[in-house]
């Protein structure tokens, strides 16, 4: 298509390798396909010392304004933001896998291509009652596109 035809929208690459830099992530390591999983652990793991909370927390902030232009990102940066407080080993290993993806996967180019006036939106939801054994907190999932076009995916955490 024509450049005319498209408008083209990524985050910055240079953001996804300071990430993995920081992260201390060799080349080898193992990349994987998905940010995040959803822990099936009730333990929160040990509390990080001080030095390791605050590198923590700016790997987790890191993630956030990726997460604006890479919805794939969004729940796995999301739940990297809950752990600020009070970061733990599984918070830590939960960021150590938003770099591993980041190292697989260093950009993501979200074309939208010119469509006809749309009249009408398409929004899918879900919910995964108390999904969280943390928290027993609720997570739904909203997906908005405007035609072919995604216009935002927010996801609140409800507790019971």
């Amino acid at each position: 298509h024509d450049r005319a035809d498209a408008i083209e929208i990524g985050a910055d690459p240079r953001l996804a390798e300071i990430m993995v830099d920081q992260l201390g992530l060799a080349r080898t390591i193992k990349r994987v396909i998905t940010p995040g999983v959803q822990s099936r652990v009730m333990d929160d793991g040990a509390v990080l010392e001080p030095k390791e909370q605050t590198q923590f927390r700016s790997w987790a902030m890191r993630a956030s304004p990726l997460a604006d232009d890479r919805p794939e990102l969004k729940c796995a940066a999301k739940e990297a933001a809950r752990w600020m407080s009070s970061p733990t080993t599984i918070a830590l290993n939960s960021t150590k896998r938003i770099g591993r993806f980041l190292w697989g996967t260093p950009r993501l180019v979200q074309r939208i291509e010119r469509q006809f006036l749309q009249t009408y939106l398409d929004v899918y939801s879900d919910t995964d009652h108390a999904g969280c054994l943390r928290a027993r907190n609720s997570t739904s999932a909203t997906v908005i596109m405007h035609g072919e076009h995604y216009l935002r995916r927010p996801l609140p955490h409800k507790s019971l």
